[in-house]
């Protein structure tokens, strides 16, 4: 009895050189690929924390925070302001 033909009978598919050089390839630019794009990724993020971590950029963020709040806090009163106390209609 054949070698391929015990292994086959087995469950156990025999593979060319030509597919599993691909195969083990494609594996290898997929996991290189992956571990690009985590390691951008976790640049990013130990970058804004950095930035975060430097005293001017705590206070720029705090400040755009606030003017958001604040700013939104208006529309909504000025909204109320309009329709429910004026009775205007939008």
């Amino acid at each position: 009895m054949p070698i391929a033909a015990s292994v086959q009978g087995l469950g156990v598919h025999l593979r060319t050189a030509k597919a599993t050089k691909s195969a083990a390839l494609s594996q290898l630019a997929d996991k290189e690929t992956n571990t690009r794009t985590t390691k951008s990724l976790h640049e990013v993020l130990e970058s804004f924390i950095f930035n975060l971590s430097i005293g001017k950029a705590k206070w720029h963020w705090l400040l755009k925070f606030i003017l958001a709040y604040y700013l939104g806090v208006i529309v909504v009163i000025y909204n109320v302001l309009l329709t429910e106390i004026n009775g205007w209609v939008n």
